[in-house]
C-alpha cells in the first residue's frame, strides 16, 4: 500500500502587543502609557512533498515507512517602541529553510486480537521572526524532534475489552520556548536540547450492547537536557502536565422508527503545570483542574442530528495557560481560563 502527496500553505499573520504602565495601585499612569508597543506582521509560505508505504511480508508482519521534504519561506517586519527611553527600532527580515523528516514503523500481529508495534519518526516546528529588542535574537531557529514509541493494541474477552498502551521518548533539539522579556514584552527563544519520556494507555469496555466505558491516562516527564542561557539541565518544561487522564461513558440506543439516540459524558483531569522553564525567575505554577462534560443527541435516518451538550457542568475554575507578563511591580499575570460552564445546541446534516 502506498500514498504520495503535496502540501501548500500561504499565511498572513499579525502580532501586536501593547504594554501599559501602572502605578502601585494598578491604575494607568497617563504620562507613561503606553509603556511599549510591539508590532510583528509576517507572511509564512510552506510547500512539501511526502509519501509513505506499507509492505506486508505476510499476514503477521508489516513494515511502514514515510518521508517528507518541506521548505518554508518567511518575510516579516518588526517595530518596537518604548517612548520612555526613546527606543524605536525595527526593520524588515526574512528566513527560509528546507527540512527532511521521516518515519518507520514495524508491526507484528501476534493473533487476530493482539498487535505489537514500534515507531521512530522525526518532525519539526518552524522558527521565524521574534520581537525586536536589543540583546534578543531577531529570529528563532526551527525546533526538531525525534520520537521513539513502542506499544501494544489488544482485545480480550471475546472483544468486550480493548487496551492500547505505549511507552515513548521525545528527543528535542533547539527547543522553542516563550520568555517574558523586559517589562512584560514576550518573545520566543531556543532552549537547547530536551527530552520527554513517559507512557500512555487507554482502556475500553463494552459490557452491554450500545454501552461503552472508557478510561485513559498519560504520564510525561519533560525536562531540558542541556544548560543554556534559556534553560538549565534538569529544568521541567512549561505547559506539560506530568499526569493527565479522562473517564468516559457513552450509550447508544434505538428510538422509534429510524431514529437513534446517544447520551454520554467525560470527566477530564489535567495535572499541575508550570508557566515557563523551571529556572526562569518569572515562572509561576499552574494548578491542575477537573471538569465534567455531558452530551446527548438524536439522529434521524442516519442523516439529521440534533445535539445538546454541557461543557464544564460544575463550572470548575482552571487555567489553560498563565504567564507572568511583567518584571516590575505590580506583577501582571495573563491567563487563558478554562472555558466556563457552556450549554449549547447543534444541528448537523450528513451528505
Amino acid at each position: 500500500e502506498w500514498m504520495v502527496g503535496f502540501f501548500y500553505t500561504d499565511e498572513d499573520n499579525t502580532h501586536n502587543q501593547i504594554v501599559h504602565a501602572f502605578d502601585a495601585s494598578g491604575n494607568i499612569i497617563d504620562a507613561l502609557d503606553p509603556f511599549a508597543i510591539v508590532t510583528l506582521p509576517n507572511k509564512y509560505t510552506e510547500y512539501a512533498l511526502f509519501g509513505n508505504a506499507t509492505y506486508k511480508f505476510n499476514d503477521r508482519f508489516y513494515l511502514t515507512g514515510g518521508m517528507r521534504w518541506a521548505k518554508n519561506e518567511q518575510t516579516f517586519s518588526q517595530t518596537t517602541e518604548i517612548p520612555l527611553i526613546g527606543l524605536n527600532i525595527g526593520g524588515p527580515g526574512e528566513s527560509e529553510e528546507g527540512v527532511f523528516t521521516y518515519s518507520i514503523s514495524p508491526q507484528y500481529n501476534i493473533n487476530r486480537d493482539t498487535m505489537v508495534y514500534a515507531r521512530i519518526a522525526s518532525g519539526y516546528r518552524p522558527g521565524g521572526p521574534n520581537v525586536a529588542l536589543p540583546g534578543f535574537p531577531s529570529t528563532v531557529d526551527s525546533e526538531t524532534v525525534t520520537s521513539y514509541e513502542a506499544g501494544v493494541k489488544a482485545r480480550f474477552l471475546d472483544r468486550m475489552v480493548s487496551l492500547d498502551a505505549a511507552v515513548f521518548l521525545l528527543d528535542w533539539n533547539d527547543l522553542i520556548v516563550g520568555q517574558a522579556f523586559a517589562n512584560g514584552i514576550n518573545g520566543l527563544v531556543n532552549a537547547g536540547t530536551a527530552k520527554s519520556k513517559g507512557f500512555e494507555a487507554a482502556l475500553f469496555v463494552y459490557p452491554a450492547p450500545g454501552l461503552t466505558l472508557g478510561a485513559n491516562f498519560a504520564y510525561a516527564d519533560a525536562t531540558c537536557t542541556e544548560t543554556t542561557p534559556n534553560c538549565t539541565d534538569g529544568d521541567r518544561l512549561p505547559s506539560i502536565p506530568k499526569a493527565s487522564g479522562a473517564v468516559t461513558a457513552n450509550y447508544d440506543f434505538p428510538l422509534s422508527g429510524s431514529a437513534e439516540a446517544r447520551v454520554g459524558g467525560a470527566l477530564r483531569i489535567v495535572g499541575d503545570r508550570i508557566s515557563a522553564v523551571e529556572s526562569d525567575p518569572l515562572m509561576i505554577p499552574i494548578d491542575g483542574y477537573t471538569a465534567l462534560d455531558l452530551n446527548g443527541s438524536v439522529t434521524f435516518d442516519n442523516k439529521w442530528t440534533l445535539r445538546a451538550y454541557v461543557r464544564n457542568v460544575f463550572d470548575a475554575e482552571g487555567r489553560i495557560t498563565s504567564n507572568n507578563a511583567a518584571t516590575v511591580n505590580p506583577g501582571f499575570i495573563s491567563t487563558v481560563p478554562l472555558q466556563p460552564r457552556t450549554i449549547g445546541l447543534a444541528a448537523e446534516v450528513s451528505f
